[in-house]
């Protein structure tokens, strides 16, 4: 088992004739996988790392190579991959479930589990392709909680007290700000909340996403992405937003009005259950 011990992690094959499985345990929740000159396969462990339910979402960028993606499960019996490197020495008991084959920069593509997950990669290649071959594989691995497993609506249900307490202390962005526009984009499965921002009380070390695009104008702008079923709409008003950056773009997580946030802010400090420092 090769162990990738930080988040952003290289893969090297340095002759044609490297023609195995790599297995790659990626130790961290986020970050990328280069695979440099890509021969045989990689099985890339994706684990939340402690018991629970997670999602776990990944994309692909590639130059001068198609890579062959597909999901190991031993419960299926659609097909195996006899041609497999590693169908030799598995006895073929290894379930391949074929999820995409990419080339280029792919789609966000998710997977939902209360066990680790593995992917098979394949590179495939052709005569016509000239140049180095590179495949960089991102991923996203988030805590999910059984009732957003069984109900795919539950996370666009508005948040509750708690939940927006909790979102403000340990969401990677905060900021205050109104809605300029909303854009749905069916293929993808995603909506782009345009959003002009007047105040950023958080925003993670390294991302500066919400910036001024003149230097007169008095707010921020940028782009919130949330899933496209969840149907928002543009509405009046100043929210909070919070959430996390997945991939290098602000995911929504809780939204409340400015308004409300304050009701919630000093019903917590009077109770003493906010978390963390409002300053």
């Amino acid at each position: 088992m090769e162990i990738c011990d930080q988040c952003d992690c290289t893969l090297s094959e340095d002759t044609e004739e490297a023609k195995g499985v790599r297995s790659v345990n990626l130790r961290c929740h986020e970050g990328s996988l280069t695979w440099l000159n890509p021969y045989g396969a990689v099985r890339l462990r994706l684990s939340l790392g402690y018991p629970g339910d997670f999602e776990a979402c990944f994309m692909i960028e590639t130059a001068n190579v198609m890579v062959k993606v597909s999901e190991e499960d031993s419960n299926s019996h659609r097909y195996v991959n006899t041609r497999s490197p590693y169908a030799r020495y598995s006895n073929n008991d290894v379930m391949l479930k074929p999820l995409m084959t990419t080339s280029g920069k792919s789609k966000e593509y998710c997977l939902k589990s209360d066990t680790d997950i593995w992917l098979y990669l394949e590179p495939e290649r052709t005569q016509t392709v000239q140049g180095l071959p590179i495949a960089v594989i991102y991923f996203d691995i988030e805590r999910k909680y059984n009732v957003l497993m069984e109900d795919p609506l539950e996370e666009c249900r508005p948040c509750d007290d708690k939940e927006i307490l909790h979102s403000y202390c340990a969401s990677d962005f905060v900021v205050v700000g109104s809605m300029t526009d909303v854009t749905h984009n069916l293929e993808s499965g995603k909506s782009e909340i345009n959003v002009a921002v007047s105040q950023i009380i958080r925003q993670r070390h390294g991302e500066q996403h919400f910036k001024r695009l003149k230097r007169e104008a008095s707010t921020l702008q940028g782009v919130i992405t949330a899933p496209s079923k969840c149907g928002i709409v543009r509405g009046p008003g100043t929210f909070l937003f919070t959430g996390r950056f997945r991939f290098g773009k602000p995911k929504l997580g809780c939204a409340p009005y400015l308004q409300d946030w304050h009701k919630i802010l000093k019903k917590a400090k009077h109770s003493g259950t906010i978390e963390c420092s409002d300053d």
